[in-house]
């Protein structure tokens, strides 16, 4: 029974999917409504599952391309809220060339309702994403480190999904590759988590907010001193 309830990445997926599926019904029949002025004549209704199934698959496939799907509830920040608005603006861009392409398939469809939509999805959906991080700020018994995991190999890996699960009070904000062999992983994402470059942990710590380290690989005793000293200087 505990399983059922436990968090996965799955789990928070399908959770997103079906709540960003109802309030892209609920913005879209409130578009119509402004535009019609709360008296939407039946003859736009007709085509009005076209447009939604096709609004609600493109902003699918693009929270999930641009991670969005993968970022966790409460720990939504900026990166994500940009990441949010291009998923939002691409997906209306080709909606809206889909409608020049099949035109009669959206028709009778209003423009205007597009952008409407727009802003009103990415605000109520752009709420829900933040709304669990302000509950949580409320909540002064929450202790969650933002961090720094240093190093790639199944132990980090392991870190990572154990933070994202809620199973320890960190929150993996990057990766740093530091062995040579692990260059190549250099601004790809592990978990949604991305990595960086060893020479720019400053940069990383300063940009992320972050305030604690994991590290997660053996190193000699001058390298770990170097490491430690850059992370002190860096207030971590």
């Amino acid at each position: 029974m505990r399983n059922i309830f436990q968090a996965t990445s799955k789990k928070r997926i399908l959770f997103f999917l079906f709540l960003d599926a109802s309030i892209s019904l609920f913005t879209l029949y409130f578009a119509y409504a402004l535009r019609f002025n709360f008296s939407i004549d039946e003859t736009f209704l007709a085509t009005f599952w076209n447009v939604y199934f096709t609004l609600v698959i493109l902003k699918s496939g693009l929270f999930y391309y641009f991670t969005i799907y993968h970022s966790v509830w409460r720990f939504f920040s900026l990166y994500e809220a940009k990441q949010l608005i291009k998923a939002h603006l691409l997906s209306y861009i080709i909606f809206y060339l889909f409608f020049l392409i099949a035109t009669d398939f959206y028709a009778p469809f209003p423009r205007s309702v597009i952008i409407i939509d727009f802003f009103l999805s990415s605000a109520f959906i752009g709420f829900l994403r933040i709304s669990k991080r302000i509950l949580i700020k409320t909540n002064i018994s929450v202790n969650v480190k933002k961090t720094v995991i240093l190093g790639i190999n199944e132990k980090s890996v392991s870190i990572i999904k154990n933070a994202l699960n809620g199973d320890i009070n960190y929150y993996p904000s990057a990766i740093i590759a530091i062995k040579e062999k692990n260059k190549h992983s250099i601004n790809s994402y592990i978990n949604a988590v991305k990595v960086y470059a060893y020479k720019d942990l400053e940069n990383v710590i300063q940009d992320n907010d972050i305030d604690s380290a994991i590290l997660c690989l053996d190193m000699k005793s001058d390298e770990l001193k170097n490491l430690y000293d850059r992370l002190q200087n860096a207030g971590v």
